[in-house]
């Protein structure tokens, strides 16, 4: 019986499908293998040393909730020194209200931030504004990125952390300086945390952005004991170009009762 060409060249074509198949079948294998490694990556381990260290930083002041306070307020640039009264009322966890006032107690500027709303107000020159805002950079006033989430962290006696992957303790035999780094998958430092000789207190940390630049150095140059809570009565925040920061804290009201409004500037057009 003769068979057809059509039917002697059904084997080639399956062995040809078949090699297709599983070549694709490797390829998709192979693809969805390293989306797995994507999807879980290595587990990074901070040294027992950092960890205990940061657990003490994120437990300071337990109990503290509610804050307000009075001083002085000093914005330092390459061009000019202002120094100002200041007023401020903070929820440590998510809100803040400072109001900067004239030597004779009127406010001239007031800044408010409910923890989604950032608002504005510029008294002298009847300015308004407000936008959405998680964080409430301030870098339009103090011209380096500084959180209000981090200022409210400094005034209450605590140590603002930068989101990290890992943590790494590190104590020179030599007798240098004792530091904390916090750092990102990729090993770029984040944060260097400077404790004193017993590590019992923070004189200074560095804050970096994602490629290692420098945001800005806080100090805290003075702590006082104001009913059991450790707070500072100076801090001095410095960006990488020079602009400063510096605010003097004269007196502390602890936990007191702050309402939501606080938190919000209404438009001037809504309060008249």
């Amino acid at each position: 019986m003769r068979i057809s060409r059509k039917l002697r060249s059904r084997p080639h074509q399956c062995r040809t499908v078949c090699i297709f198949g599983y070549w694709l079948l490797g390829i998709t294998t192979i693809w969805v293998l390293g989306s797995c490694a994507g999807i879980v990556p290595p587990k990074l381990i901070s040294d027992p040393e950092a960890v205990a260290l940061i657990n003490n930083l994120k437990s300071a002041n337990p109990g503290l909730t509610t804050l307000k306070g009075i001083g002085k307020i000093t914005l330092v640039s390459d061009t000019q020194s202002r120094s100002a009264r200041f007023a401020w009322a903070g929820r440590l966890a998510d809100s803040l209200r400072l109001e900067l006032m004239t030597v004779t107690g009127q406010p001239f500027i007031a800044l408010a931030w409910d923890g989604h709303q950032l608002y504005f107000m510029d008294h002298q020159q009847g300015r308004y504004h407000h936008r959405f805002s998680k964080d409430a950079n301030l870098k339009p006033i103090v011209h380096f990125s500084v959180t209000g989430r981090e200022i409210l962290h400094l005034l209450g006696g605590r140590i603002p952390l930068a989101t990290f992957d890992h943590a790494q303790w590190i104590a020179p035999a030599s007798g240098g300086e004792q530091k904390l780094l916090l750092l990102n998958r990729g090993g770029e430092v984040l944060q260097k945390i400077y404790f004193d000789g017993a590590r019992q207190r923070v004189d200074r940390y560095e804050m970096f952005d994602h490629s290692g630049a420098l945001i800005y150095t806080a100090v805290i140059d003075a702590v006082t004991l104001v009913e059991g809570y450790q707070l500072p009565t100076r801090i001095s925040a410095i960006g990488a170009h020079g602009d400063r920061l510096s605010i003097d804290c004269r007196r502390y009201w602890i936990n007191p009762h702050l309402d939501p409004g606080v938190f919000v500037l209404p438009s001037p057009d809504k309060q008249g």
